[in-house]
């Protein structure tokens, strides 16, 4: 995980927990500006995804939080015209309406019929 140097990010509570779950913590350095924005940007559309998700469902934040994160990993951003996941990963995700009800995509690469 990259956060920027918050102290909100950089204490003993929060070292212990993610070091508790193997999560890597990396800090943008204050000499990279731009990182420390990538942070905040991001932050922000997952935060504007989960507050209509909450309105729209009537739910609590942390049920939907999977969810809009999948949403922000799978969606192409305008800039380079791909989705995080598929530069990652070499390909776009398979949603799991895919799984359940296969698209043409899913039957080309399973060579079914």
């Amino acid at each position: 995980m990259v956060t920027d140097n918050g102290t909100p990010f950089v204490n003993k509570q929060v070292s212990s927990t993610l070091s508790g779950y193997g999560i890597k913590h990396r800090r943008s350095t204050p000499y990279y500006p731009q990182g420390n924005g990538q942070a905040e940007a991001t932050n922000k559309t997952i935060l504007r995804i989960l507050s209509k998700m909450v309105y729209e469902y009537q739910g609590s934040w942390s049920i939907h939080l999977p969810d809009a994160l999948w949403a922000y990993r799978t969606s192409p951003r305008s800039a380079t015209g791909f989705s995080p996941y598929s530069l990652v990963y070499g390909y776009e995700a398979i949603s799991p309406m895919e799984i359940t009800i296969p698209t043409a995509r899913i039957e080309a690469v399973n060579d079914l019929e």
